[in-house]
């Protein structure tokens, strides 16, 4: 049973690792031109997965963040943030309890 879990943990690392790579391109695409749909589209689909999968693993914190980020990415003013958070998610994607307590920094909520 605990190497299953261990199997699943893994698996989110991996996908959130990934996620939060498509993220910080699409995000950089965002900071230059916010006027795009495709990269907005893209974002909010990659911060859907990662809601999906955060809840299901149990990773409160990873999940509100991308409740918030949902609605954050909205306002051009709150690119950079998101693309400093999704970098530090990413630094921490390889280890699931770092994931679970990961709350961003310099957060304004």
């Amino acid at each position: 049973m605990m190497a299953n879990l261990k199997k699943y943990e893994q698996t989110f690392c991996r996908q959130t690792k990934s996620l939060m790579i498509g993220l910080q391109k699409n995000l950089e695409i965002l900071a230059k031109n916010p006027q795009n749909k495709q990269a907005l589209k893209d974002c909010l689909l990659n911060f859907h997965t990662l809601k999906g999968s955060a809840g299901a693993m149990e990773c409160k914190g990873l999940e509100n963040f991308v409740i918030k980020a949902e609605k954050d990415i909205k306002n051009p003013n709150n690119i950079l943030q998101l693309k400093s958070s999704c970098q530090e998610i990413e630094s921490l994607a390889g280890d699931f309890r770092l994931l679970c307590r990961f709350a961003p920094r310099n957060d304004k909520s």
